[in-house]
């Protein structure tokens, strides 16, 4: 994906996993299947452990006999560090994060690995240099110390498009040979955002690249409502607010109006001369993840454009709307947590979600971990299941 840190449009998947539950009367939203969780010696790829082994995260010695003389170190690393490991794949980065105890021992991030939008090659190529990346590709150091006595006990990847059939299986088989003896756990990337926020139930609203809505009550029922992509849906999101703009802009030149400082802009950003070569840039530009980069510039001008202002009060309205049919269906079962590259690093839009989300929520919070940390989390309690 092509859009920025700062804008962080990352998180939010471009396809929906769970069909929404009516609003009033026939069936209660579905209970969520269990993830997908892989032992192992399980080849099937995905069943869950009939007997999970207990795992733990804290530092073991090698089984193998002790050296008689015990000044000298085994020569094959008599000290291996069982840690977890958590990686959030979204559609433009591939975040991961090393952990032992609470404490993170190794970051990296590659380009984006969507299981059912690239090629399973691809997908472990760049999964694959993450974890060279983390420093487990590195064969045992002689010491036991370093990344090379690190071993994986439990990975959890919270994945956009997991939910298409089949997808997290392939995704787990990937990892499974990656890394072989872990257990391995591969969830909706959405469900990562509670986890982040320490949270057991409560209301995610999502907005990066795409946007999305995702909840959990006390039973442990999950609700999913938008993420339907950019071309159906995702609305609120970074790749419906350029889309807006774009419109705008059009509609400007076809009213004889001024332009503006959205369209000096956007132009600016496209680098063209004319508003009309907008349309040609952006319909040359076939993946989200670029047309989405182009958000910030929006809310950059925000403040001295009156059609700009009205994008983002529409997105607030689209995102909050969105949230709120989760969180209300689910008998508003906790906090409400703002999540996502839009709503974490853009005030404006942050602001205009909160004001309208109060009225109905006992509490609104904006994520302030990264998504790999609720990863990271579930890593953890997949550890010592």
């Amino acid at each position: 994906m092509c859009i920025t840190d700062e804008t962080g449009a990352d998180l939010v998947s471009n396809r929906r996993w769970y069909a929404a539950a009516p609003r009033s009367g026939g069936r209660r939203p579905h209970e969520q299947r269990s993830a997908r969780v892989a032992d192992p010696g399980d080849a099937g790829g995905g069943r869950a452990a009939a007997r999970p082994a207990c795992r733990t995260l804290s530092r073991t010695r090698s089984r193998s006999a002790p050296d008689p003389d015990q000044s000298h170190p085994d020569p094959i690393g008599a000290a291996q560090v069982l840690v977890v490991l958590g990686i959030d794949i979204g559609g433009s980065r591939t975040r991961g994060r090393l952990s032992e105890g609470g404490k993170i021992l190794a970051e990296a991030a590659v380009d984006g690995a969507n299981v059912t939008a690239l090629p399973p090659q691809v997908v472990a190529s760049r999964l694959k240099t993450l974890i060279d990346k983390l420093g487990l590709g590195q064969p045992p150091s002689p010491s036991g110390g370093g990344h090379g006595g690190w071993t994986v006990a439990a990975c959890s990847a919270g994945a956009a498009g997991s939910e298409v059939p089949g997808a997290a299986d392939r995704l787990a088989g990937i990892l499974r040979e990656l890394l072989p003896g872990s257990r391995i756990q591969v969830v909706h990337d959405a469900q990562l955002v509670l986890a982040a926020a320490k949270l057991n139930a409560g209301t995610a609203i999502i907005a990066g690249t795409g946007s999305v809505a995702y909840g959990k009550d006390g039973r442990g029922i999950e609700l999913r409502i938008g993420g339907w992509g950019w071309l159906l849906g995702d609305e609120g999101s970074g790749v419906w607010i350029v889309r807006e703009a774009a419109r705008e802009v059009l509609r400007r030149v076809d009213d004889g109006r001024d332009p503006g400082p959205l369209s000096a802009a956007l132009m600016k950003a496209c680098a063209v001369d004319q508003p009309l070569e907008i349309r040609r840039v952006l319909h040359a530009t076939l993946e989200p993840e670029q047309w989405a980069a182009l958000a910030p510039i929006v809310f950059d001008v925000a403040a001295s454009d009156p059609g700009a202002a009205g994008i983002v009060t529409g997105a607030a309205a689209l995102l909050s709307d969105l949230g709120l049919s989760v969180h209300e269906r689910l008998g508003k079962p906790g906090p409400i947590v703002l999540a996502g590259g839009l709503l974490r690093h853009q005030p404006r839009l942050e602001q205009a979600v909160r004001v309208r989300l109060q009225p109905h929520a006992q509490q609104v919070i904006k994520l302030e971990q990264p998504a790999v940390a609720g990863a990271v989390r579930l890593a953890e309690k997949l550890a010592a299941s």
